[in-house]
């Protein structure tokens, strides 16, 4: 029973100081609302269809699944590698952190975006339809 009272006590406390960090912040005007969930940059990627046509390119096939092992030279096999790769994740981390930051115009201006066609903020989702929108026919 001390066990579940001292439980109780601990989650009672928490929840005031819950409350009271609620209060406070809409006190400050912050909405308490939760954020609409920004997709994953890999996972974006991976449904873009001109990356899917890449995969699909026989050209591209005849020059990577030469490099899967023997048994693996499937393009499901070609997609998982590449996907899965620890360069790939790398990447995607830190453009995901630099747009978290606010760097968005930076990454896009990198990209070849023209500052006047760069969102001054944004995540991964304004990030790609950026991309894709000036660079799409290309």
């Amino acid at each position: 029973q001390a066990a579940a009272a001292a439980t109780s006590g601990g989650s009672s406390r928490a929840n005031v100081m819950e409350d009271i960090l609620k209060a406070t912040l809409s006190n400050m005007g912050v909405s308490q609302q939760p954020q609409r969930p920004d997709l994953s940059l890999v996972r974006m990627i991976q449904n873009l269809p001109r990356v899917r046509e890449l995969f699909e390119d026989p050209e591209v096939q005849a020059e990577l699944l030469p490099l899967l092992p023997e048994s693996l030279q499937t393009v499901a096999e070609l997609r998982r590698t590449v996907e899965g790769s620890p360069h790939l994740q790398q990447l995607s981390s830190t453009v995901e952190s630099l747009l978290r930051q606010g760097h968005i115009q930076t990454l896009l201006m990198a990209a070849g975006v023209p500052y006047n066609e760069c969102p001054s903020v944004g995540g991964v989702r304004e990030f790609i339809e950026t991309l894709e929108r000036v660079h799409g026919g290309s």
